[in-house]
């Protein structure tokens, strides 16, 4: 009983940690311009991403999936619009994201919930 009691207090003392003990948190980034990157291929959490767009503006779309859709009608996680030649990004040190599937960014110069894939994004992100 003693132990039930002490594990409750620290449950309501402690922060939560939404990510898993004892994995690494690690970074991935392109290495060329490209239209998609598959940032984790199974499950797991997003801590934070970055992206830059290149000469055309349009949008950064997360998705819940292990590879990238294709072009047309999609529905992504999260969506944020982009300038060109400019950078975006979130973080979530504190409560990652969790993407049951996987973890794909992709940069379309067509909005949200139409994917046109375009080849002039550069990705990093921090995944566990």
């Amino acid at each position: 009983m003693k132990s039930i009691l002490i594990a409750l207090v620290l449950a309501l003392i402690l922060p939560a940690q939404a990510y898993a003990l004892g994995n690494p948190v690690v970074s991935v980034q392109s290495t060329v311009a490209e239209s998609s990157h598959v940032l984790k291929a199974t499950a797991g959490s997003l801590f934070g991403f970055s992206a830059t767009s290149g000469a055309s503006a349009g949008y950064v779309l997360l998705f819940d999936a292990a590879t990238a859709p294709n072009d047309g009608t999609v529905t992504p996680k999260l969506c944020y619009s982009i300038p060109a030649s400019s950078t975006t990004g979130a973080s979530w040190i504190d409560y990652p994201l969790a993407f049951n599937t996987g973890i794909v960014a992709v940069f379309s110069t067509t909005g949200c919930f139409t994917k046109t894939a375009s080849a002039t994004a550069f990705f990093n992100a921090q995944v566990q």
